[in-house]
């Protein structure tokens, strides 16, 4: 009897998928035509946010702050083309996720609803920061505005982000004042949702691929190498297991690759660029919105590098598993069998940076670094 227990990993990622209308099962075309309406969108907000910074004259804060938002934009934009081309390995991977996942009997006697219990936490950490930070940002300019209106008399017009598209929207009617503001606010949510649902997407595999090398490091302490055939029969099975697990990681890091390689590069930015608004005089709504996207982006940086880590070092000690079994009790043949998957599982299975480099603790290290680096080069200019 299949486990129900897989839905519950990629609940929250296929709602947050729907909602920005990617149907990665390509069963509703009409989604795709809303899903292009919200990229649509966002290119118009993005060439906003570019005039701006070309176009207008503006202080070094300022700017650091309208290409925070910018980056913010650019990055979500790109990942979700990213996704939008990759939706039938994302439909593969998780179609594969659920095929191998454990029965109920084994996940109770491995006690690997801890890999669930993590998931939903994740979920439910970042389905908060999601909410928080995406009402702050959306609405809060609207009711300064209104405040502006009740203290002065005079409304102040204000809009999430710093655009400019060649004319003053101010001197125009609250028509279009709300039509502007509700673009913006629908280009924030799908901004928002795209970089949400990928998350989740990513560290609820990354959490099954954990679970599942856990699975054969605990099958394989289990072999009775004394039983001959049987024994070799056993291991042959989590032979295949792993470079079932191998070739799934593979295809994780080649829908993945792009997003976390634009979320790293574009956090070293943000949080750069965040800590700079912090100088200087400034208002409490500036420094509550730079507080509220700094540690977004900072938990952010901290559970994929987290998850990567817990990815290298739990595939790793399937070597452990094979040493500590008790493999001396079996015969030459299945010595020999034992000797090469050794050889096998000695490579760490992990989440790449484009190939370049593993994602894990050291990577989220180098991510502050870099941000310092920046941070101070822009303080001493």
């Amino acid at each position: 009897m299949k486990n129900k227990n897989v839905e519950k990993y990629f609940h929250g990622t296929i709602y947050y998928f729907r909602t920005i209308g990617f149907d990665y099962e390509n069963k509703n075309k009409l989604m795709h035509y809303y899903l292009m309406a919200g990229i649509i969108n966002s290119a118009i907000i993005i060439f906003g946010q570019i005039s701006f910074n070309i176009f207008q004259e503006v202080n070094l804060q300022q700017r650091t702050t309208n290409l925070s938002y910018l980056n913010y934009y650019l990055v979500s934009s790109a990942k979700l083309i990213a996704l939008f081309f990759y939706r039938d390995t994302v439909n593969d991977v998780l179609n594969e996720f659920r095929q191998i996942y454990p029965s109920e009997d084994l996940e109770k006697a491995y006690k690997l609803d801890k890999y669930l219990r993590q998931s939903l936490m994740i979920e439910k950490i970042l389905a908060i920061f999601f909410e928080v930070v995406t009402i702050f940002y959306t609405w809060f300019p609207l009711v300064l505005s209104v405040l502006d209106f009740i203290d002065s008399g005079k409304f102040s017009f204000r809009l999430p982000y710093m655009c400019w598209y060649g004319f003053n929207f101010a001197k125009y009617n609250y028509w279009f004042y709300g039509f502007k503001y509700l673009l913006q606010a629908h280009a924030t949510w799908v901004s928002a949702i795209t970089i949400l649902a990928l998350d989740l997407c990513l560290f609820s595999s990354l959490l099954q691929l954990c679970m599942h090398f856990d699975i054969i490091n605990k099958n394989i302490l289990s072999i009775e190498a004394a039983k001959d055939e049987e024994a070799t029969a056993l291991l042959k099975e989590q032979v295949a297991y792993h470079q079932k697990l191998l070739s799934l990681a593979e295809k994780l890091n080649a829908v993945f690759t792009p997003s976390v390689l634009f979320s790293l590069l574009s956090s070293s930015l943000i949080i750069c660029f965040t800590g700079f608004q912090l100088l200087g005089d400034i208002t409490l709504f500036i420094v509550v919105k730079a507080i509220f996207l700094l540690a977004y982006e900072l938990k952010q940086v901290a559970i994929t590098c987290f998850l990567g880590d817990k990815l290298i070092e739990i595939s790793l000690k399937i070597s452990d598993a094979i040493y500590e079994h008790n493999w001396y009790k079996g015969t030459p043949k299945y010595r020999r069998l034992v000797l090469m998957v050794l050889m096998r599982s000695q490579h760490s299975v992990a989440l790449h940076i484009a190939g370049i480099s593993d994602i894990s603790l050291q990577t989220f290290r180098q991510v502050m670094s870099i941000s310092y680096q920046i941070f101070t080069l822009l303080r001493t200019g």
